[in-house]
């Protein structure tokens, strides 16, 4: 679980910002991916002391709805009630997330919050050796038939996704 990054929250801000525009379809495939894998596969074999037992759960069954709601163009079905407060309750999200995050690491007792040295080697693979590795591999891979933007794109992408921290919302499927 080590391995599990911030896929959206760090990468994707950024992605919007230094990388080509269609760099966006790549990187949401990319998300959908990991966040349906996080919410069934993940959220399973923590809860379940290893062992794949699906459990529907509300991100779930919020992401699944949301990409009904998308294929279909159903969202002009939504009276428009509905859909301001939606809006309204989805602007203080991160924010709403971040007071969650930080209450439950409020839970963790003072004297645990100590630098460990088991976890040194695994911090220094995951923040620094890793990135370096797969920057260096993308280096090597040859990106033809497509534009140097699109290249460059899909290597920073890449790259960001595995410099991110260890995701948050492990805490939170933990706490399930």
């Amino acid at each position: 679980l080590f391995a599990i990054q911030n896929v959206g929250f760090i990468p994707l801000p950024i992605l919007a910002v230094i990388a080509p525009e269609e760099i966006n379809i790549y990187a949401f495939f990319f998300v959908l991916a990991f966040v349906l894998i996080f919410w069934t596969l993940v959220v399973s074999l923590v809860s379940s002391h290893g062992r794949f037992v699906f459990q529907p759960n509300m991100p779930l069954a919020g992401i699944v709805a949301g990409l009904v709601i998308a294929m279909f163009g159903l969202y002009d079905f939504i009276p428009p009630l509905v859909q301001n407060v939606m809006e309204a309750l989805s602007a203080p999200a991160l924010d709403l997330i971040l007071f969650v995050l930080g209450g439950i690491l409020a839970t963790i007792p003072r004297e645990e919050l100590r630098y460990r040295r088991e976890f040194g080697g695994l911090i220094a693979v995951r923040m620094l050796a890793y990135p370096a590795v797969l920057l260096a591999v993308l280096a090597l891979i040859p990106f033809g038939g497509m534009s140097a933007g699109m290249a460059y794109g899909i290597r920073i992408g890449l790259v960001l996704e595995a410099a991110v921290p260890p995701a948050t919302n492990l805490i939170v499927a933990t706490k399930q």
